[in-house]
């Protein structure tokens, strides 16, 4: 795949339940309210219960060298987070974080658990939007350790422009949602004055421009091209 997978899952685990499944876990669970960048839990917190994102966008992440922040995967509207004290009760790992104002369902462990061991169809949807998501965030590893910042960003932008982008009367994208330099360094995995050097250098070579906080994609093969560069340069 091209573009940094960022994304759980192309059919979220909500919609690949039936609705008595819906209805037996949202019985189990209540809602759950985040407003931008409140977190969900942070590392070290207990492990007590797992989240569907019912809206919004919620992102999971973790500190890596010299605090520097990394985003693991970016959950939207219908995909599973904070899944491990299905197994063990050790407490969180790392970050879960609201991009934007956000609506959850919130199931304790313990109810999940006992409503897995009673329906094998319902475990084995659990299971493969769980190792869906470990797909994707063994992949954003993979991708800061072999590829150079420039290609990263590259693959970052491209994924944000196809699932948060906007068409204008041109024909081309730009990225809807408002990030941060900050916050688009932590999806890179990079610092805030890197990404921004960075993406200086796109608009000066003509591959991105801004309007506003929207940022838009000029040259999305030339962008692709940086993107599929192997390796560090």
């Amino acid at each position: 795949m091209m573009m940094s997978r960022l994304r759980t899952a192309a059919v979220p685990f909500w919609d690949t339940l039936e609705i008595d499944e819906r209805k037996q876990l949202e019985a189990a669970g209540r809602s759950y309210h985040l407003e931008r960048r409140a977190l969900l839990y942070q590392p070290g917190d207990p492990s007590e219960a797992i989240y569907v994102v019912k809206s919004g966008l919620v992102r999971l992440m973790r500190t890596v060298q010299k605090g520097r922040e990394l985003t693991l995967a970016i959950c939207e509207a219908g995909h599973l987070l904070g899944e491990s004290p299905l197994f063990d009760e050790m407490p969180r790992q790392h970050y879960a974080e609201a991009m934007l104002p956000s609506d959850l369902l919130e199931i304790p462990a313990a109810k999940c658990r006992a409503m897995l061991l009673g329906s094998p169809g319902l475990a084995m949807k659990f299971t493969n939007a769980m190792w869906v998501l470990k797909m994707v965030t063994e992949q954003r590893i993979e991708d800061v350790i072999f590829r150079d910042v420039p290609a990263r960003l590259a693959r970052s932008l491209l994924w944000l422009a196809e699932h948060y982008g906007e068409t204008d009367a041109k024909g081309q994208k730009g990225i809807s949602l408002r990030l941060t330099h900050q916050e688009l360094a932590s999806i890179v995995g990079t610092t805030r004055e890197t990404t921004t050097l960075v993406l200086n250098k796109f608009k000066k070579e003509g591959l991105v421009t801004t309007t506003g906080r929207i940022l838009n994609i000029k040259k999305p093969e030339a962008l692709k091209a940086v993107g599929d560069s192997p390796g560090r340069r």
